[in-house]
């Protein structure tokens, strides 16, 4: 068994980020997993419903802009599935450009709007970092 410092302790598992406390506040795990993306959030699940206690270290510095990044790791956040996302955006805008071929009446003044797909996907992105905490709580 060894000690770390917690920010935030959900049951069994605990999430640190980054930040170190007093000593008072030590506390005892069986399990520190590094990272909280797809393969350290399974090794926390799996051991946490072993009834061991995890903590989770997942941390990445802000980008330059001041971006960070929730639970989920490189794919959920700026990988595969915003990437995905934004081809999916791209497909539809193909498939609206070759409507008419296929008998679809399109309005000629259709247009894209960045700022509201930006949105879309950060949305996403952040629903799923917040699944990814609750699974983390109930376990």
């Amino acid at each position: 068994m060894f000690s770390i410092f917690s920010s935030f302790l959900y049951n069994r598992i605990s999430i640190h980020v980054a930040h170190v406390r007093a000593a008072s506040t030590a506390q005892k795990y069986n399990l520190l997993v590094i990272g909280g993306g797809s393969g350290g959030l399974a090794c926390a699940k799996e051991a946490a419903s072993l009834g061991k206690r995890v903590a989770v270290l997942d941390y990445v510095d802000p980008s330059v802009r001041g971006t960070t990044w929730g639970l989920g790791g490189t794919c959920v956040n700026v990988g595969c599935i915003p990437k995905k996302l934004y081809h999916q955006a791209a497909f539809l805008g193909k498939a609206i450009e070759h409507a008419k071929t296929y008998g679809w009446n399109i309005n000629e003044n259709i247009k894209h709007d960045w700022d509201t797909l930006r949105s879309a996907v950060i949305g996403y992105v952040k629903s799923l970092n917040w699944g990814h905490r609750v699974q983390l709580k109930q376990k």
